[in-house]
């Protein structure tokens, strides 16, 4: 059959025309399926890396309108997670890898950007910033419009541009029924901590040595050791 020898090589001819490289040397066989099978490899390395990055959102949470939240990236384990019982308000944003415990509100346009850490009853306030690989201690409060790129220690109340303390969040505690002896331990913590002008090792040595032990203060004093960026002050 004439007409389909022609066909055929008239195929042959264009698939030449589209394999040869910049030289205008078409490549050899070998070099055409070595291409093929170099594109199908990287087509299942794609696929299979897209497949395990994963967005986990507990129970109970409240999503608003345009709030956007990233699944996790290969630099953070592929995970970014929520808790239980948050709030994101309208514009809020939650950046991959994050990892945002329970009972926390983020409100109307917060960003938070890559890899930032939320513990839980943790309070953002409308348009701040959260610098990436920052960490939200437990019941603290960032006051509206906070620019946040150190730790914040928890149960304290931070704010401004950079975002420096500003006491604790009293208010928080109150509502977390927590009992009138812990809420003075955690006072005297703060004052050792950042208004006796000792250096940090020797401010966590006095207060351990001086506030008797319980979950809360172990909690602040463990949150500002282990800081790596530095927590505000």
């Amino acid at each position: 059959m004439p007409s389909s020898g022609r066909g055929c090589a008239s195929a042959a001819a264009r698939a030449s025309a589209r394999t040869r490289c910049s030289t205008g040397t078409p490549p050899s066989a070998a070099t055409i399926r070595f291409s093929r099978w170099l594109r199908w490899a990287l087509c299942r390395k794609t696929s299979s890396i897209v497949a395990k990055t994963e967005l986990i959102i507990g129970d109970h949470n409240i999503i608003r309108e345009f709030a956007t939240l990233n699944p996790g990236t290969t630099g953070g384990g592929m995970l970014t997670q929520i808790g239980d019982h948050n709030l994101l308000m309208n514009y809020s944003h939650v950046g991959h890898d994050c990892r945002i415990g329970s009972h926390n509100i983020v409100a109307n346009g917060a960003q938070l950007a890559g890899h930032v850490t939320i513990e839980d009853y943790v309070v953002i306030g409308g348009l701040v910033g959260i610098l990436q690989f920052v960490k939200v201690g437990e019941s603290a409060i960032l006051g509206g419009g906070a620019m946040v790129t150190q730790d914040v220690p928890p149960f304290c109340n931070a704010t401004g541009d950079r975002a420096t303390l500003h006491g604790l969040n009293l208010v928080g505690l109150k509502r977390r029924n927590l009992g009138a002896e812990t809420v003075r331990d955690i006072k005297r913590a703060y004052r050792i901590m950042f208004r006796s002008g000792l250096k940090v090792a020797e401010a966590l040595a006095r207060a351990r040595a001086e506030i008797p032990a319980s979950r809360e203060v172990d909690h602040f004093l463990a949150f500002i050791q282990s800081s790596e960026r530095g927590v505000c002050r």
